[in-house]
């Protein structure tokens, strides 16, 4: 069983100029993961562009993306049981959801999010979160999440 705090992360994705999962964590059928903080920052260049929806989705069904490793914050934990993806080639049906959070950021701009103790999002076990975005016009993000099991 993992027990820590770990992190995913990516840089260069392109938001494209559809709805777009940049990363989702599934957790295990045995482990739920409470996210700590996450983020998304994007490389635009023009001052006038149209601001990027970004949501914060919790579900019951995955994507089709890319796995990434997920980083340990300290050597004392074991490997994360969650699972990262990045990237999504096919959003599929994400099922029963709640939208937790929605913003609208500018595309030379980012967010960081990071909840106060006992406020933090829980993601019940056999679930999904997924960070996605809606872009106007097509730029690269850097994003990714900090969770613990």
């Amino acid at each position: 069983m993992a027990n820590g705090i770990y992190t995913a992360s990516l840089s260069g994705i392109s938001t494209g100029t559809s709805l777009k999962t940049l990363m989702e964590l599934g957790t295990s059928a045995n482990m739920r993961a409470t996210i700590l903080s996450w983020w998304v920052e994007f490389d635009g260049t023009s001052g006038s562009g149209t601001p990027i929806k970004v949501e914060l989705i919790r579900g019951t069904g995955g994507i089709t993306g890319t796995s990434i490793t997920a980083e340990k914050y300290t050597d004392k934990y074991d490997a994360a049981v969650t699972v990262a993806k990045h990237t999504s080639t096919n959003e599929g049906t994400i099922g029963v959801t709640n939208a937790l959070e929605s913003h609208y950021v500018h595309p030379q701009s980012g967010i960081l999010v990071q909840y106060p103790l006992d406020r933090e999002i829980q993601i019940p076990v056999s679930a999904f979160l997924r960070l996605r975005v809606t872009a106007a016009a097509s730029v690269n993000a850097s994003v990714g999440i900090v969770w613990q099991e």
